[in-house]
């Protein structure tokens, strides 16, 4: 039985309030550019790869608040392209942290990945984006019909953002409620606002110089809140670009309601959601 994002519920663990999903980001480098990726510009295509203890580091603490929430392994690369990819999953899943697997599924194709490894990495589910269309989809079916690991496998993207403004410019005067649910570690430990943000101008910390609870719990990142609740986003070179739309989704209301609780609506004068 598979195990789908949406049956992951905002936390309500202290320094993690609202926390649904982080994705990990292995890597910057891909061997695609596709035409909605920033990698089809001029996204830096760099050999920089995640140490493991990175990782660790990371996975080490959510293990130790209990966080129940999922790890996304995905971000501004292709993930399959890092050679230690099965223990950067491994720190993880060995701590009983729930992790999923975003591919393009080229090295699966080439025969680079085996259904044996990604077996054996303890992902509760892969999603395969084949992008060439139908035939690399029955291909890859073909060669993962004895995978125990849950798959969803399709032809790419259904919905398309503009990368925050990377890939064209697009005013929207909006709430968003992505920073109150979901967050970002890149390859180096740089935590950004969310996963929409490939510009990476703003960090909001990094987890080798402190917890990564410290900085999802930043007043930095609670301004960014207040801001976006009020579909505020002129106030940040990240958000004001950014044409990602409200997905009016339950987690997005009770991240939100919880992050309220937590920071004191009265104090900070937020109207209700």
């Amino acid at each position: 039985m598979g195990i789908e994002l949406g049956l992951f519920t905002p936390s309500k663990i202290p320094g993690l309030d609202g926390l649904v999903s982080i994705v990990i980001s292995p890597t910057d480098l891909c061997n695609r550019v596709c035409e909605f990726c920033p990698h089809s510009k001029d996204f830096p295509n760099t050999n920089k790869f995640m140490k493991v203890h990175l990782a660790e580091m990371l996975a080490s603490e959510l293990n130790y608040l209990k966080w129940d929430g999922v790890i996304s392994v995905s971000g501004y690369g292709e993930p399959l392209l890092h050679k230690d990819i099965g223990n950067i999953i491994k720190s993880f899943t060995s701590k009983n942290i729930s992790t999923r697997l975003i591919t393009n599924g080229d090295r699966i194709l080439n025969g680079k990945v085996t259904p044996e490894e990604i077996d054996s990495w303890g992902l509760i589910s892969i999603k395969i984006d084949c992008y060439d269309g139908e035939e690399d989809v029955k291909r890859i079916n073909e060669i993962l019909k004895d995978l125990k690991t849950y798959k969803r496998i399709s032809t790419g993207p259904t919905v398309i953002s503009n990368r925050a403004g990377y890939l064209f410019d697009e005013s929207v005067n909006l709430p968003c409620y992505q920073p109150f649910m979901k967050s970002i570690m890149d390859w180096n430990g740089e935590v950004y606002v969310c996963c929409e943000d490939w510009n990476r101008k703003e960090t909001y910390g990094n987890v080798y110089n402190e917890s990564f609870s410290s900085i999802w719990s930043s007043e930095k990142l609670d301004i960014i809140r207040k801001n976006l609740l009020k579909g505020n986003r002129s106030f940040s070179t990240t958000c004001k670009k950014c044409n990602f739309k409200p997905e009016n989704t339950i987690n997005e209301s009770e991240s939100v309601r919880i992050w309220k609780v937590i920071n004191n609506s009265t104090r900070l004068n937020i109207t209700a959601l």
